[in-house]
């Protein structure tokens, strides 16, 4: 293991409180086909969709999806929206850093007490990512490569 992940690991250990109990995994055992995987991300994706519409009205308006992170922004002048979706996106990765070190060190993974496991931050990150997207092409249009042009977007 990595020191940045020996140091996750760790350091979720000191502020959970539960120890860090290794056990002996075998990884050739993970194995999916490709049609279970189809369904899992178009299931996954469209939850990820569900998320994101029922969040919009409260994050966002009507107007603009990206209004929430314009409206942190114009509080301080330290602050771009770049920024403020940095933060807010960052506590998802992180949640998604942890977890990965444990897997990789054969860490048991707990049951969230919180409601909120593994798949929310995944699912929070990839909208946030969608967001990212939004944010770029507002800021840049069509002038990136590979960026969609507006007669692709509708």
């Amino acid at each position: 293991m990595s020191d940045d992940l020996e140091r996750c690991v760790q350091e979720e250990a000191l502020m959970t409180g539960r120890p860090v109990v290794a056990y002996s995994s075998e990884h050739d055992s993970l194995s999916m086909s490709p049609q279970v995987f189809e369904s899992l991300r178009a299931k996954f994706a469209q939850t990820a969709t569900d998320v994101m519409m029922d969040r919009q009205s409260r994050y966002a308006d009507d107007e603009n999806v990206l209004a929430g992170f314009v409206g942190i922004a114009a509080g301080s002048p330290s602050v771009t929206p770049f920024t403020a979706w940095e933060v807010l996106s960052s506590k998802h990765w992180r949640s998604i850093q942890v977890l990965v070190a444990r897997l990789g060190s054969g860490v048991e993974i707990p049951a969230p007490a919180d409601g909120e496991d593994v798949y929310t931050s995944i699912r929070d990150l990839r909208n946030y990512l969608d967001l990212l997207v939004a944010l770029v092409y507002s800021a840049t249009g069509a002038s990136l490569k590979n960026a969609p042009i507006d007669s692709e977007l509708g």
